[in-house]
């Protein structure tokens, strides 16, 4: 817990320990953050190598940019990341803000707003990777060479449907869930069917079979619009994942040469 002092006392941002894991984001609301000290307190709980957003929505100097000079005056362990321009971003009206964005109504679609990005020297601490336990029953159902992509997250397994949900999360036994996490794929006939949502959440390096095309490669459109392809020249057997210039399109079954497409009938190229 921190606490600050505000005009008409003092107040005290309290969180327990254990409510945070490593990685997750944390998000604080007070419409008297003008005032200063709510960013103090905040600013004290950021650990070394930590990043904070301050935002606001109203375009007053006194609560945008005098507020990230201040805090940069009172913790010099505290600096401000230059935010990536884009259109529409006017740049800090004061020397230590020019890092920072006002979003104006006239200049992009919504009402505007200000934001800074801050990040507090040293070092963060490395987060460990929460390596996933593939239950017994499923070791032999999911091929090896997605072993390797499983490293972070928790597997699950609904009506033969699997999914990979982040490792750090809330109690859900009695809720109703909307989206269950990344669909992997689908259990039929006691073997791992895998999905276009991995295909497509996969990065070249992490999967071991790639079936790299060019943009210019005629295959490129054959695959999009669910033909078999001719691969003899790739030299590659099994289950691929095809790519175009490193990014993924999806799976495909290679025998002798001949791929097999996996492409969704749905997402077919007409």
């Amino acid at each position: 817990s921190e606490s600050y002092d505000v005009e008409y006392g003092s107040a005290e941002i309290e969180m327990h320990k254990d409510a945070v894991k490593p990685g997750q984001k944390v998000v604080m609301v007070d419409d008297l953050i003008a005032t200063g000290g709510t960013i103090e307190a905040a600013a004290r709980l950021l650990k070394p190598g930590g990043m904070m957003v301050y935002s606001t929505c109203t375009f007053d100097i006194r609560e945008d940019e005098e507020i990230i000079e201040h805090i940069l005056s009172v913790d010099p362990s505290l600096s401000v990341v230059a935010i990536d321009p884009c259109e529409g971003f006017a740049c800090g009206k004061t020397k230590n803000t020019k890092g920072c964005v006002r979003l104006y109504p006239h200049r992009i679609k919504g009402e505007g707003h200000f934001v800074a990005l801050l990040s507090k020297k040293g070092d963060a601490p490395k987060e460990s990777p929460h390596n996933i336990s593939i239950p017994q029953n499923l070791q032999k159902l999911i091929p090896d060479d997605f072993h390797s992509v499983l490293t972070n997250g928790d597997l699950i397994l609904r009506n033969d449907k699997l999914y990979l949900l982040p490792p750090y999360r809330l109690p859900m036994e009695k809720a109703r869930i909307l989206r269950s996490g990344l669909f992997l794929g689908e259990i039929r006939h006691e073997r791992f069917e895998a999905s276009q949502a991995l295909a497509l959440a996969l990065k070249e390096k992490e999967y071991p079979k790639i079936l790299s095309l060019s943009n210019d490669d005629p295959r490129v459109l054959r695959y999009l619009k669910c033909e078999t392809l001719d691969v003899k020249d790739k030299g590659i057997e099994g289950l691929v994942l095809v790519c175009v210039d490193d990014f993924p399109l999806g799976f495909g079954k290679v025998t002798k040469g001949i791929l097999k497409n996996r492409y969704p009938a749905n997402y077919r190229y007409k």
